[in-house]
């Protein structure tokens, strides 16, 4: 199991607020079919591109993309528009993500051993972090009147 099995299979089951068999059924897709394609067990059966996009956007998750991209050495970055008046938000928001980031590795390592899933758990807290570092800096910059200092 790597990071993109168990992205995939996170997406599929760790979805807030909606259990797989409604994202099945808002992907119009067998309920046991997808549970298959997700089960990194089950090597015959693998999510096509195009239905792991489904799945992404049918569940507002971007775990199988970010997996991806560390896969091949990148990062995903979202573009989100920042309003001007969010810049105490933005800050707020990366603060936070900063203490769960460090309280998802001091839980982790409570018994000084990493597993998989601590491992993509932490990962998870990391990447949080790193959109919201990206919104505070879409946050900052859109407070730049241009004048040089």
């Amino acid at each position: 199991m790597d990071a993109l099995d168990h992205a995939n299979h996170r997406t599929l089951h760790d979805t807030p607020g909606m259990d797989a068999q409604e994202i099945a059924r808002r992907m119009v897709k067998s309920y046991q079919v997808l549970l298959n394609k997700v089960n990194w067990a089950c090597d015959g059966n693998q999510l096509t591109q195009r239905e792991a996009i489904g799945l992404q956007l049918t569940t507002g998750t971007r775990d199988i993309i970010r997996a991806e991209c560390r896969l091949l050495g990148g990062e995903f970055v979202p573009h989100e528009p920042v309003a001007v008046s969010d810049l105490p938000s933005a800050i707020l928001s990366a603060a936070a993500e900063h203490g769960d980031v460090a309280r998802a590795i001091r839980d982790a390592l409570g018994d000084n051993m990493l597993s998989t899933r601590e491992v993509a758990a932490i990962q998870k807290q990391i990447d949080e972090a790193v959109d919201s570092l990206h919104s505070l800096g879409r946050a900052v910059k859109s407070r730049d009147s241009g004048v040089v200092t």
